[in-house]
């Protein structure tokens, strides 16, 4: 369980095989950021603490990429509370591959 002044890490493995590197590129396979964010969001159920932060529906205030993601990394998710929200950081080995902050969010 974590707390609202607790940090969560957790390790995904990205499968050689994952759907999303079809055609994103023929040749060169990059994991779409889309899939990052989606990472970012799966994380956040093992964190209700942190999800509650969010209310009912997450905002992306904030989100960076800024290194590719290769079939068969191996990324940690960091997700920490921050004003008004939720920051998170993916990192795949030294590297950041990504960067963001989400916040609560209203429906339109």
């Amino acid at each position: 369980m974590t707390t609202l002044d607790e940090t969560l890490e957790i390790g995904v493995q990205i499968a050689p095989d994952h759907p999303a590197f079809a055609g994103h590129f023929p040749g060169a396979p990059v994991l779409p950021g889309v899939v990052l964010a989606a990472l970012v969001f799966e994380a956040l159920v093992t964190a209700p603490a942190l999800a509650q932060r969010l209310g009912g529906v997450a905002q992306i205030d904030e989100l960076k990429f800024l290194s590719p993601v290769w079939p068969g990394s191996s990324l940690r998710i960091a997700l920490s509370p921050h004003s008004g929200g939720v920051v998170f950081e993916i990192r795949q080995d030294a590297t950041v591959v990504a960067r963001g902050r989400l916040s609560a969010g209203t429906i339109a």
